[in-house]
């Protein structure tokens, strides 16, 4: 039940991310806002954050270490669209 509790809250906080990505102006996501947005579940412990270059694209790549023991890498876009 554990397992799937922190698989829900993972995806649900993917979601999160991807759709406030996404509202708004196209405007610049900084580090420091992808981070805050992940911040907001606090289920996670946030391990690192940085930025990087991913399919092509420039993205925040935010390292979490979930409830259950698991790290997990999430990307968040630096553009909003």
């Amino acid at each position: 039940m554990s397992y799937l509790k922190a698989v829900l809250s993972t995806f649900f906080l993917l979601v999160f991310v991807y759709s406030s990505a996404q509202a708004g102006d196209s405007s610049y996501v900084t580090l420091d806002q992808a981070i805050a947005k992940v911040k907001k579940d606090k289920t996670h412990k946030i391990l690192g954050a940085e930025t990087i270059e991913f399919n092509g694209k420039t993205v925040h790549q935010i390292k979490i270490l979930t409830q259950d023991g698991h790290v997990k890498k999430i990307n968040v876009k630096t553009l909003k669209e």
